[in-house]
C-alpha cells in the first residue's frame, strides 16, 4: 500500500464533510471519533496502530454515511475491483478526479460536469 494512502483517505472523508477526530496519548494508542461533539459521535474506539484507526474509520464512513461522496465513490470502485473490471494501478487519478465532485461549493463548472458520474459511476474505458 501506498505510504500516504491513509492520509489520502483522511483528506478525502473530511473533504466530504464527514467530521471525525483522532487524538493520540503515547501508552493508549490512537483514539478515533466519528462525528463531532455538535452533531453527536457515530462511534468511537482505540487502536494501536493508526493505520488500523483510519481503516475502522473507512468502515464506520460507509456503514454510517452511505450516501456521501466519499461512500460512494469507494464503493463504486471496490465493485469494479471485485469484478475485476478496473485494473488496481489505474484507480489513483480516477479517484482523485471523482473525488472533485465533492467541491461542489468550491468548484461549482466542475462539480456540475462530474456530477453524472457521482450519480451513476461509470469508469472511462480507458481504464477499463
Amino acid at each position: 500500500m501506498r505510504d500516504n494512502y491513509y492520509i489520502e483517505q483522511l483528506q478525502r472523508i473530511q473533504e466530504s464533510e464527514i467530521n471525525f477526530q483522532i487524538s493520540t496519548f503515547w501508552d493508549t494508542g490512537f483514539t478515533i471519533k466519528l462525528g463531532d461533539e455538535q452533531n453527536g459521535i457515530k462511534a468511537e474506539t482505540t487502536f494501536v496502530t493508526l493505520s488500523t484507526a483510519v481503516e475502522w474509520l473507512i468502515l464506520r464512513v460507509m456503514e454510517h454515511f452511505p450516501d456521501s461522496v466519499y461512500a460512494k465513490i469507494r464503493a463504486t470502485m471496490i465493485n469494479k475491483i471485485r469484478t475485476g473490471l478496473v485494473d488496481t494501478e489505474k484507480i489513483t487519478n480516477y479517484w482523485l478526479n471523482l473525488y472533485i465532485a465533492g467541491y461542489e461549493k468550491r468548484y461549482p463548472d466542475l462539480y456540475t460536469k462530474l456530477k453524472g458520474e457521482i450519480e451513476n459511476p461509470e469508469l472511462p474505458e480507458s481504464i477499463k
